[in-house]
């Protein structure tokens, strides 16, 4: 059962915060409104986006956490997919790596397990992208790895993704607790050692002084 839109949904504004600094930014919003065509299923998602910019030793990365949740006790399927341009693909459980010819983005899991939908017609149409032209629109399949995984109750997902120019990717895995209670994530990297990053340091939603004194430049 998934996400069914309703028109109201187009002007309804999403609960939203923010944190833009420096070293980090984040932003986090989430929705509780159920799936299904008449909304049925009570479950709900948040999601909070964290940008790394400051990590010794690292290029800047994205964090993804979500966290899942569904009220009637029973166990539920969950995707949580990105959608590529043309690239070089490869993956593995819960790794995936896509070369676009001199940009590389590094992607890595911490629940559940990648399926690379490119092309899916059935059960749901899925990996697409329209190409725009005059008269009938046509698509093209595009690598879509898409993180599968089921749960009960609740449920947190890490996803890292790491953008490069290239090379051996510093990290090789990420690990984080799977209770919503969590907040810690822990980056394994390929020297075998560790960097464990908590969202209770982030900063409160806002600004912080230093980026206002420099006019908001990065």
């Amino acid at each position: 059962m998934g996400y069914v839109w309703h028109d109201a949904d187009l002007y309804k504004k999403a609960p939203f915060r923010s944190f833009f600094g420096r070293d980090v930014e984040w932003c986090s919003a989430r929705y509780l409104d159920g799936y299904g065509d008449r909304r049925e299923l009570k479950a709900g998602q948040y999601r909070k986006l964290v940008f790394h910019k400051s990590v010794p030793g690292l290029r800047p990365f994205f964090v993804v956490v979500d966290r899942l949740e569904a009220c009637d006790g029973n166990a539920h399927d969950y995707e949580v997919m990105w959608h590529l341009e043309d690239c070089r693909y490869e993956q593995a459980e819960r790794r995936f790596s896509a070369d676009f010819g001199g940009a590389v983005l590094d992607g890595f899991a911490s629940d559940g397990m990648f399926v690379d939908k490119i092309g899916q017609k059935k059960p749901y149409l899925q990996g697409w992208k329209p190409v725009f032209k005059d008269g009938p629109h046509e698509h093209r399949p595009i690598h879509t790895p898409v993180l599968c995984g089921s749960f009960t109750g609740s449920r947190r997902i890490v996803t890292v993704l790491y953008p490069s120019a290239g090379g051996k990717c510093p990290i090789v895995g990420v690990r984080a607790g799977s209770s919503d209670l969590a907040t810690d994530y822990v980056l394994l990297l390929s020297d075998g050692t560790e960097r464990t990053f908590d969202e209770s340091d982030l900063p409160p939603p806002g600004y912080d002084g230093e980026l206002l004194r420099t006019g908001g430049c990065l």
